[in-house]
């Protein structure tokens, strides 16, 4: 049985971090509103520095390496690769059939 990470109290079942104390579930709350902030903070600042010139042109100059052309070639063309887009392209057809 688990325990409550707020007050230390067992929990319902397994798959919950704090017990059905009202206290408990509202800093859970909390601590789930302030994890979002703090990753959609650190996604926002990653988004704005692969946007800078700079950074794209060393990617573009990166990948063009002969070596990472021909290994990236390698993937598309692997079986797994094509069973995966194929498998994402029959589910996206599916959905437009669907609307």
């Amino acid at each position: 049985m688990r325990k409550c990470w707020n007050c230390g109290e067992p929990t319902n079942d397994e798959t919950s971090r704090v017990c059905s104390d009202k206290i408990c579930q509202r800093a859970e709350k909390k601590s789930q509103l302030k994890h979002k902030k703090k990753f959609d903070a650190k996604k926002k600042k990653q988004r704005e520095y692969m946007q800078r010139p700079e950074r794209k042109a060393w990617t573009r100059e990166y990948m063009q390496c002969p070596e990472r052309k021909a290994k990236a070639l390698a993937r598309q063309q692997s079986p797994e690769y094509k069973a995966k887009a194929r498998e994402r392209y029959l589910r996206n057809k599916k959905l437009r059939e669907e609307e």
